[in-house]
């Protein structure tokens, strides 16, 4: 939620799912809202395992994150999603996302 607030005073519009959102709800969303980036953040890698075939199709369509503690390098590379690699609102602020 910091990220969040942090990159909103930044000039970001920010939409909150919240927690447990279906992904086939934030696909929804994304397609409505045409966003510049989407993240996803959990706790346990096993929160994201059962979705990782909708997080991919998710990420062929929106920039995607994985965020949280469950993120892990080999689940971004399975989805085709990124991972923070530094302080979260510097790498959402200097990604060059192909559209």
């Amino acid at each position: 939620m910091a990220f969040g607030i942090v990159l909103n005073r930044t000039g970001w519009q920010i939409v909150y799912l919240g927690a447990d959102t279906p992904v086939a709800e934030l696909t929804r969303a994304a397609d409505a809202r045409q966003p510049d980036l989407v993240v996803v953040a959990a706790t346990r890698a096993e929160a994201f395992e059962p979705h990782t075939a909708a997080l991919a199709a998710l990420a062929r369509t929106v920039p995607l994150i994985l965020a949280g503690a469950g993120a892990t390098p080999a689940l971004g590379a399975a989805i085709g999603a990124r991972l923070p690699d530094g302080d979260p609102v510097t790498v959402a602020e200097q990604i060059q996302w192909p559209r």
